[in-house]
């Protein structure tokens, strides 16, 4: 048995965010797994203190991002400094746009560094990495940096499983119908948060399309934290790309995982912009459910997802080639259910958080 100290931001409510998941449910995939671990973590804003039954956490709250990190570097030393680990792994944010860069940069390195001091395996496990993270310098400078698939030949990947063991699963309606989803895990109530959701998350796509889609007898649900704010959900709904009739648009701010995607015939993941790295947790989600996925052809989605996942691709930012593969989807509710069973399959085949959860102590036991 090893003793782990996970060190990640803000591993707290809400659940709606994938490197959130991921960690919880890596923390109980290594507990089954007869392994000790503590959690070393902050919370801020709104979000609630963490609470993980069986898991010994040191956290707190801070006032802001940089508030958070120097409280876990100051309390990943001093734990260290009194107690023996086997092993680090650190699951850092993702975002390595201008000042985060630095910030998320030297975070990394100076916990590579407190580990290295005190003789400590430390693995760097990035969830997900934008167009600006530089990972060929990070591989270089980190004693062990991990990646989703994507990643630069030379950088170890990982599949980032999602557990569901918690799920209750009620029966999939057996009568097709033409009810989309489109789902974003973003829960900070700001105006920019929900045009980053519209323009880089391709919402913007399904907003045009309203008009057709709705006179083609489909109805869009759009799950997200952020539309608890009734400015926002009011910014939604009158946005000036939105076309939906409002009785074919329904907002909703709270998602109970599966029942959200099994209430739906699509899940829509329509992503506007080419990253370096990301495993989208709402798609895995999707396929796991049972509920056939459209998704735009992204580089990094072909890599992280595989190029014959059973799923429905279409041109990224192409509004027309999503209307067209919706149509095609909701007409032909053959092949789609066909496909949703072979995604299903596929999913619970190459996304188990348990197999996650081996391969990061195999490439531990490389450091």
């Amino acid at each position: 048995m090893d003793r782990i100290l996970v060190v990640a931001p803000e591993i707290c409510e809400p659940w709606t965010e994938g490197r959130k998941n991921l960690v919880r449910d890596l923390l109980h995939a290594l507990t089954r797994l007869k392994h000790e671990i503590e959690l070393i973590t902050f919370w801020r804003d709104r979000n609630s203190p963490t609470r993980l039954r069986n898991i010994r956490i040191s956290g707190r709250h801070c006032k802001g991002i940089a508030h958070g990190l120097l409280y876990q570097h100051r309390k990943l030393a001093s734990v260290l400094s009194s107690e023996r680990f086997d092993s680090v792994l650190h699951f850092p944010y993702g975002s390595f746009r201008s000042f985060r860069s630095i910030v998320n940069n030297q975070s990394m390195l100076h916990i590579d560094r407190t580990c290295g001091r005190h003789r400590t395996r430390c693995l760097t496990v990035l969830y997900s990495a934008d167009e600006h993270a530089d990972l060929e310098m990070l591989a270089k400078r980190l004693s062990g940096l991990a990646t989703g698939r994507g990643s630069p030949k030379d950088i170890p990947c990982v599949d980032f499983g999602i557990s569901t063991d918690h799920w209750s699963v009620p029966e999939r309606p057996r009568t097709p119908g033409r009810k989309l989803l489109f789902m974003a895990g973003m829960w900070q109530p700001r105006q920019g948060r929900l045009e980053h959701v519209i323009d880089r998350r391709g919402l913007g796509l399904l907003l045009q399309l309203g008009d057709r889609l709705a006179s083609r007898g489909a109805s869009l649900t759009v799950a997200s934290p952020l539309l608890d704010s009734e400015s926002l959900s009011r910014r939604l709904r009158t946005h000036e790309l939105n076309t939906w009739p409002d009785d074919r648009l329904r907002l909703v701010p709270v998602a109970k995982i599966p029942n959200i995607y099994l209430e739906a015939d699509l899940f829509i993941f329509p992503y506007n912009a080419n990253i370096r790295v990301f495993r989208p947790t709402s798609v895995i989600e999707s396929m796991m459910s049972g509920t056939p996925a459209v998704i735009s052809d992204q580089h990094f989605l072909r890599e992280s997802i595989g190029n014959n996942t059973p799923v429905f691709w279409f041109r990224a930012g192409n509004a027309q080639s999503l209307f067209s593969t919706i149509i095609h989807a909701l007409d032909h509710p053959g092949e789609t259910e066909r496909k949703a069973d072979a995604a299903r399959q596929y999913a619970s085949k190459h996304w188990r958080i348990e197999s996650t959860a081996q391969r990061l102590l195999d490439i531990l036991q490389t450091l």
